[in-house]
């Protein structure tokens, strides 16, 4: 079992971005999935490239998932890159899909959709 996804977005959340996009390219490489390419994006996004990571983070929606980590992901990934109305978007959905779908995450999410311009 390939475990590079789930220790990429460890890495992303409490470690080291760097390794998060190394482990994350090698995951999306070994088995591109939705999976994947959302622990790619949000590695990415941590790394201080959001523009990059949320062309991962649609890459990751774009089967239409309503898994709200993904669209957490995307969503913050839009907002660090500017895209607001997207972040927007993505954050709004996650949080009507589950407003307590993490408790760490879920409250970043509200806190970050109310500071949208």
């Amino acid at each position: 079992m390939n475990t590079d996804a789930e220790i990429a977005l460890f890495e992303a959340d409490h470690g080291s971005p760097q390794r998060a996009v190394t482990l994350a390219r090698r995951a999306y490489a070994a088995a591109p999935s939705v999976r994947s390419a959302d622990a790619l994006g949000w590695a990415l996004t941590a790394a201080g490239h959001p523009a990059d990571g949320l062309a991962y983070a649609r890459r990751a929606l774009r089967l239409g998932s309503r898994d709200p980590l993904f669209l957490y992901h995307a969503g913050m990934a839009a907002r660090a890159a500017g895209a607001y109305a997207a972040a927007r978007t993505y954050l709004a959905r996650a949080l009507s899909l589950n407003p307590r779908f993490s408790p760490l995450y879920a409250p970043r999410a509200a806190r970050a959709l109310r500071s949208l311009p």
